[in-house]
């Protein structure tokens, strides 16, 4: 397939987003997920010293973890500015074995056919390339009408295996009480930040959430009621 050369694209620098401080911020919305979810793919990530493409990349708010990598190229729907291309659905206009990794972030569950995705980072990718998926188990609607599945960790390993993607690796991110506060950080205390009179309020109940979750979910733990999960599969 022609395409784009992806070594035109790379070099681009993702700016630093308000998503990403919410995996890292204990007042962050999404910190109880990301004391796991960054240590982890940072360590997958640190070994990708090659091509990075990141499909429906929006901000790029994990762009930093592939800091080896030598290039990283960003693709969406919409223009996402410098270092971005467009793609028509999970038709990617890049050459034949021309990546050597692809970052797919809470992407799967937007797309109607999973396997044609797969397939498409298959034909992008080298021999010996990955893709390395971060997906939602237990997330609301949103985005609609565009949300179409909740990709359980199995059914990857299944979808991959169909189109040549081999050597699954799964790691559940948190427990019960994680998936607790990726519900009541952005619904509830969201709510509350939203308005400047009870915004300390929101703010103040977001880390009493987040601490609560680190402490119940050390407490009771059960990876099985993890709310979101990191993949990796090999070409």
């Amino acid at each position: 397939m022609k395409g784009v050369c992806p070594e035109f694209w790379s070099g681009g620098e993702a700016r630093a987003d308000d998503r990403r401080r919410s995996y890292t911020s204990l007042t962050g919305a999404n910190w109880a997920l990301g004391r796991f979810l960054l240590p982890q793919l940072g360590s997958w990530a640190k070994r990708e010293e090659g091509l990075v493409l990141d499909f429906g990349c929006g901000d790029s708010p994990f762009r930093r973890e592939f800091h080896r990598a030598r290039g990283y190229v960003r693709a969406d729907i919409a223009p996402k500015g410098p270092g971005s291309i467009v793609v028509d659905g999970v038709r990617i206009p890049i050459r034949d074995e021309s990546i050597d990794c692809v970052l797919v972030a809470q992407v799967l569950g937007d797309v109607p056919d999973l396997v044609a995705l797969l397939r498409e980072f298959q034909r992008v990718l080298r021999p010996g390339g990955c893709v390395v998926i971060f997906e939602t188990m237990a997330y609301p609607e949103h985005d609609l009408p565009h949300d179409y599945f909740r990709v359980l960790p199995h059914g990857v390993e299944w979808a991959g295996e169909l189109v040549g993607l081999r050597e699954a690796e799964i790691v559940r991110l948190g427990g019960f009480f994680t998936r607790v506060a990726g519900l009541l950080n952005p619904f509830v205390m969201g709510v509350l930040r939203a308005h400047w009179a009870t915004r300390p309020l929101g703010v103040a109940g977001t880390v009493l959430i987040n601490i609560a979750a680190v402490v119940l979910d050390g407490i009771f733990h059960h990876p099985s009621l993890a709310p979101d999960y990191l993949a990796r599969m090999r070409k």
